[in-house]
């Protein structure tokens, strides 16, 4: 038997595969930006192996990993019922107020309390990611990792104001503690902690994607850098500091 020529391997052959992690972060309205990335890679048809949103970020995430396309989230944002996550603010207000509108208003009732905003209604908010997801959940069955691309939802411990890392359970409810913002939304109790934003802690959760594997980080940040100085009588600044 003759055996034949040698063949040398690529190094792209002989390389396995890096893993490739997409981390989203949060950033509020902003992260529908992240919609554009995702119709990138579609286009180069660059796929991630894990995927990895804090806050706004996890929404977006989350879709994705459920299986719909950049071109199909872009859909869902841009019209009902993903269009109803921000709209125009109409609160109730006494009539003595007359032509005036406040910009934010304080809601205290059963099961609703917090700042009522226009991007806010949050019985709404909540019914919509539990219809956007529920393709999502039914493939995921309680493990994120069944999901076409395995996703890692990130939240914070508001006791021991720590990151944790939302991988089983409903996809909806993992994404709804991601979003807790303090105030606007009401924190999410599971499994005896309780959460609230990703972004408190880790709000462009590179770090993580890392520990759970990734050699390789595509990284979207559409969050808004600190000022070096507060002024203290800016009511807004010490909000977006604290």
């Amino acid at each position: 038997m003759i055996a034949g020529p040698a063949r040398v391997l690529s190094a792209q052959e002989a390389c396995a595969p890096a893993r490739t992690a997409l981390v989203l972060s949060g950033g509020g309205a902003k992260g529908i930006a992240h919609v554009g990335l995702l119709r990138a890679l579609d286009s180069i048809g660059v796929r991630p192996d894990l995927i990895v949103g804090s806050s706004m970020g996890s929404i977006i995430g989350a879709l994705y990993a459920a299986g719909l396309s950049g071109v199909e989230i872009d859909s869902v944002v841009r019209s009902a019922p993903g269009g109803t996550l921000i709209r125009s603010f109409r609160p109730l207000v006494p009539r003595a107020l007359g032509v005036l509108q406040p910009m934010v208003s304080y809601a205290a009732a059963e099961g609703v309390a917090g700042l009522q905003t226009g991007a806010v209604r949050e019985r709404e908010i909540d019914g919509l990611l539990t219809r956007l997801l529920l393709l999502g959940n039914l493939r995921a069955r309680g493990d994120f990792d069944s999901l076409p691309i395995p996703f890692r939802a990130v939240a914070t411990d508001f006791r021991a104001r720590t990151p944790v890392v939302l991988g089983t359970g409903d996809l909806a409810h993992a994404v709804r503690a991601s979003i807790a913002i303090p105030l606007i939304f009401a924190p999410v109790e599971l499994d005896g902690r309780i959460l609230v934003d990703g972004g408190l802690t880790a709000n462009i959760p590179v770090d993580i994607a890392r520990a759970l594997g990734a050699d390789r980080v595509i990284v979207s940040d559409v969050s808004s850098p600190l000022p070096d100085s507060v002024s203290l009588a800016s009511t807004g600044a010490v909000a977006q500091r604290s």
